[in-house]
């Protein structure tokens, strides 16, 4: 049997290994995604139903604040995000602000939302989720983490095996996190 030539082509397979090369290639990108991957995705959390929680088995929701529930700028909570944790509430889960902003608007979002919450937490970072996690009495496999950014609430979430909802962001937010949402939908597409 023949053994393949060495490729004189900058490093690449010869021709007749690249397709297998290529999709073994493909193959390791998707895998390395994945972690960056929601379980389900949705335009904002007003549009999650309790009972679709329920029915897969979700009893305690983790939700980041800042362009999950409110936008960056804004200093008030919407009425329909109000009713909508109050709905949760209602149907027995329970809800906790997983947050990496300041400690006065996780404050002022706890107050009127009559709910538990941490600010500045470090996410994606496992200690967050974990903290979040013992908060709640939850397991992971019961717990959902629902936010706006894949590298902070959508990648903490998976990396505890977390079920994860990504929201539409409901603002542009900073500069970087601006970057980083370009970099956001090229995963994304991919």
């Amino acid at each position: 049997m023949k053994q393949p030539q060495p490729s004189n082509n900058h490093g690449q397979p010869p021709r007749q290994y690249r397709r297998t090369y290529q999709s073994q290639l493909r193959q390791l990108n998707h895998a390395r995604l994945r972690w960056y991957l929601p379980d389900w995705y949705t335009a904002a959390v007003t549009e999650i139903h309790a009972h679709e929680l329920t029915e897969q088995g979700i009893q305690a929701v983790m939700v980041d604040l800042d362009d999950t529930l409110l936008g960056r700028h804004e200093a008030t909570l919407q009425i329909e995000v109000i009713r909508w944790v109050a709905s949760l509430r209602a149907a027995g889960l329970k809800v906790l602000i997983l947050s990496n902003g300041t400690p006065q608007r996780v404050k002022a979002a706890k107050a009127r939302l009559g709910i538990d919450g941490f600010a500045l937490v470090g996410k994606p970072w496992r200690v967050a989720y974990q903290r979040g996690l013992r908060q709640l009495s939850s397991t992971p496999r019961t717990t959902v983490m629902i936010g706006d950014q894949l590298f902070t609430d959508i990648l903490g979430a998976n990396l505890m095996k977390i079920n994860s909802i990504l929201v539409r962001p409901l603002s542009k937010g900073s500069w970087h996190t601006q970057l980083l949402r370009h970099i956001e939908k090229l995963v994304l597409q991919w």
